[in-house]
């Protein structure tokens, strides 16, 4: 049975159909993690702009610089 050519060549796509639906899948993970942490980081300096916004608006319209 250990020897037949058959069971081996299914085992043989098994495998492969395992490993490559394994990489497909941490594709899909991996783009979805990214996309979060973006997004978590696009909401983040949006909060701190809307937060600095009225401190820096007078400074901006007068012209000054913004280290003095």
């Amino acid at each position: 049975m250990l020897g037949s050519r058959f069971l081996w060549q299914v085992w043989g796509v098994l495998g492969i159909t395992l490993i490559i639906s394994t990489l497909v899948f941490g594709f899909f993970v991996v783009d979805e993690v990214e996309r979060d942490a973006f997004d978590r980081i696009e909401n983040s300096l949006h909060e701190q702009a809307l937060a600095l916004s009225p401190m820096m608006t007078p400074l901006l319209e007068e012209n000054r610089l913004l280290t003095q």
